[in-house]
């Protein structure tokens, strides 16, 4: 019966995967069906105004918290301005132009030439095959609608939703013990701040998503079993209250499903955009499936549930990535997949480079180091007296630690891409993960914890 569950599983997933990709190039052919001139061409000149007063420098008072990236957003409104001939074949070499430029603006130039001297001799066309690029699909259909600037708030302000309704969603489940290392790990990294970014805005928006996804999955279990409340005001009117059945227990641990959310969610980490920070995309949602399904179990299938989660999302990611690179090959002839991926791994890169490139992201992290230190150690500090008066056991302890480290092993392999500021957003896994621990040990002090129980 097992066997035939699981085969059952893979089958679903070899089609989800072939599905999923089918639409990643039918939504990419479509919005290349938009044409760029018009009101894109209108846009995107009105967008240049605002680039051109950008920079590469460090955002937020000059500190080391957020690039604005502007050479990825130029290259980003480059492949916008692009007219396809054939939007199926552009779907699959995701064009942009070049001139013989160089210096720092050589991306605006280039921009320039894209826009106004596309067939120029001097002009020529470069590939950006490698990956899917989604998020230029949805760029190419808001550039309809919108200039940069308008853009960039539409992104914030609905980034800034998505993190309050996730934050209270959690809150609703699990009170501060869940909703404070949640908000403090959002806060670590600015995810409000690099949503205005357009290379970097996707690993947070799909962050946010999926575990949403989880939230509500978990929300729509709870509503068939006695809310705590009541529970908890049945005992204080007198009555005996005899926590959950293990009917409920069993309804609460039901994990069925959880698997696809992983399985899509590193598909669309692949496919949205180029390597930012997809590793945000497994840990964060990872540690909050944890606490939300795992916290009351003391089973060994939550070790076999962080695996398997973490395989499946991976699974999904490269999936995505060779889909592409086939694809690439066989319109192309050529797919530049594989050795930008080498290239990131530093093959020439020895110990002590990868353990100073660690260093480097925890000072970013930690930027500005006299505003975030003291209020981290003040937070761990009121959380550890917390602790010592009122401790109780964390089931899944350890496996939420393990998965804390994850960020740690990605820089220290992938040592060539983590030197860009953007990479150290997966620290927020580092923070979620102790903080969550740290704060899921503290004991309920007689109050009804989240399963009615006193």
């Amino acid at each position: 019966m097992v066997i035939k569950r699981q085969l059952h599983n893979i089958v679903r997933a070899v089609l989800l995967i072939l599905v999923m990709n089918a639409a990643f190039l039918g939504f990419m052919t479509v919005t290349f069906m938009i044409p760029s001139e018009g009101k894109v061409h209108m846009h995107l000149e009105e967008s240049m105004e605002q680039w051109a007063g950008d920079t590469q420098e460090p955002l937020f008072f000059d500190n080391r918290i957020v690039w604005s990236d502007l050479n990825s957003d130029l290259i980003w409104a480059n492949m916008a301005s692009v007219s396809a001939e054939h939007p199926l074949h552009a779907a699959i070499e995701m064009p942009w132009k070049q001139t013989s430029a160089d210096g720092e603006d050589k991306m605006m130039q280039y921009l320039i030439a894209a826009m106004y001297y596309p067939d120029d001799p001097g002009t020529f066309t470069v590939s950006y095959s490698r990956y899917w690029m989604l998020s230029e699909g949805i760029l190419r259909v808001l550039l309809y609608f919108c200039n940069i600037g308008e853009i960039r708030y539409l992104y914030w302000i609905t980034a800034a939703a998505l993190i309050l309704f996730l934050i209270t969603g959690v809150h609703g489940l699990l009170g501060w013990r869940g909703s404070l290392p949640l908000a403090a790990a959002i806060l670590a990294r600015s995810w409000l701040l690099h949503t205005v970014c357009l290379s970097t805005s996707a690993d947070i928006f799909l962050t946010l998503a999926a575990m949403l996804v989880l939230v509500l999955k978990r929300r729509r279990q709870s509503a068939v079993i006695s809310m705590p409340d009541e529970r908890c005001h049945a005992g204080i009117a007198g009555r005996q209250s005899t926590g959950p059945s293990k009917f409920d227990m069993d309804r609460l641990r039901d994990t069925r499903g959880i698997w696809v959310i992983f399985l899509v969610t590193g598909m669309f980490s692949c496919a949205l955009g180029p390597l930012v920070a997809p590793l945000l995309t497994l840990g964060m949602p990872l540690l909050l499936e944890l606490v939300l399904f795992h916290e009351r179990d003391e089973r060994r299938e939550t070790w076999f549930h962080v695996i398997g989660y973490s395989a499946t999302w991976a699974i999904g990611y490269v999936s995505a990535m060779v889909c592409k690179a086939i694809l690439a090959q066989l319109v192309l002839g050529s797919q530049s997949a594989s050795d930008m991926f080498g290239y990131y791994l530093g093959p020439g890169q020895g110990i002590t480079e990868r353990l100073s490139r660690i260093g480097y992201c925890f000072e970013r992290l930690f930027a500005p180091a006299n505003v975030k230190a003291p209020a981290f150690v003040l937070l761990v500090a009121i959380l550890t007296v917390l602790l010592i008066r009122r401790h109780e056991r964390f089931p899944v302890m350890w496996a939420t630690l393990f998965v804390s480290l994850y960020p740690i092993a990605w820089i220290f392999i992938v040592v060539e891409h983590s030197k860009h500021n953007f990479a150290s957003n997966i620290l927020s896994i580092l923070v979620y993960g102790p903080l969550t621990v740290l704060c899921s040990s503290i004991g309920q002090n007689h109050e009804c914890d989240r399963t009615g129980q006193k």
